[in-house]
């Protein structure tokens, strides 16, 4: 090819890839106007996914029914076609899906914190399935705004802390289920916890970055919960449960259908990070107290 008709191909392709651009350029600005972006949402939804397509419609149609104003799916490596959910359903500016492959839910809760723009950050799992009528982001919100120093909010378990055992051969922790008794549910209203369990979980995201975001010594999964909990505490913030009705464990994690021969080691590795960090203020009634004098400060 001569350089004569190189240089005409080439300013045909600029021209060309000029006018396409302006013609994308307009069409968003259309569809802006329809479905405007929400620079800074007061709520976003992080939705850790792995292999279920079968809740994920259900899980994402209760989300868009509710005052959540940006979704963040964060897909670890699904190979059962969640995928094509996601694209049909998730068609707003603020809607986003994060593919990464089987890195587990600590790191891309982490990762995804820091993409979320929300002022509130609601961390949910894909076997659990909220409430389609919102009520539970709502009263969440009632309470950060009733109490300014609420850094964690738990919908699901709460837990007291007591040192049970610290060599490393087991446990290093134990903890008595706050809502729960007899291995049967039970709600309660809003009270302080030492530490709340996933999901959900909902976090002042402004004060969490501050706190260090999610520790990622503790990945790939378990106990981060505890630790960003206790760790709020500690930076004179608070740690709340309360009720919410989703739905529970629709079909059994990833986690533990492939990793369950690894389990109770990584339970005994990230206990002993817990029970190192904070067996001091547990056992002396450090955290204790704190969650006493917040109660008792609620009911002034």
């Amino acid at each position: 090819m001569s350089n004569i008709v190189l240089k005409a191909v080439n300013k045909f392709r600029r021209i060309y890839h000029r006018k396409r651009l302006g013609k994308r350029f307009f069409e968003q600005e259309s569809n802006t106007v329809k479905t405007p972006y929400i620079e800074h949402p007061r709520v976003t939804a992080i939705l850790q996914l792995f292999n279920k397509r079968q809740n994920i419609e259900a899980i994402v149609g209760a989300l868009l029914s509710s005052p959540i104003e940006e979704i963040i799916v964060v897909d670890d490596g699904s190979s059962d076609g969640a995928l094509d959910v996601l694209a049909r359903m998730l068609t707003g500016k603020n809607h986003f899906v994060i593919r990464s492959n089987d890195i587990f839910e600590i790191r891309t809760y982490s990762r995804a914190l820091d993409f979320a723009r929300g002022e509130f950050v609601a961390l949910l799992q894909d076997d659990d399935i909220p409430p389609t009528d919102g009520s539970w982001i709502e009263e969440a919100l009632a309470h950060f705004a009733r109490y300014p120093k609420l850094a964690v909010l738990g919908g699901r378990d709460g837990l007291s802390l007591k040192v049970a055992n610290g060599n490393g051969s087991g446990p290093v922790m134990a903890y008595d289920l706050v809502n729960h008794r007899n291995g049967q549910p039970v709600r309660l209203p809003f009270t302080f916890v030492d530490t709340v369990n996933r999901a959900p979980v909902i976090l002042r995201r402004a004060a969490i970055l501050e706190l260090g975001g999610i520790d990622n010594a503790f990945a790939p999964y378990q106990c981060d919960d505890v630790d960003i909990c206790l760790r709020a505490w500690k930076a004179g913030l608070q740690v709340g449960l309360y009720p919410t009705d989703f739905v529970r464990d629709v079909g059994m994690g990833g986690m533990r259908i492939f990793n369950a021969d690894k389990l109770p080691e990584q339970a005994r590795k990230n206990w002993k990070i817990i029970y190192d960090r904070y067996g001091n203020d547990v056992s002396n009634g450090h955290f204790a107290a704190l969650v006493a004098n917040a109660r008792n400060s609620a009911q002034v």
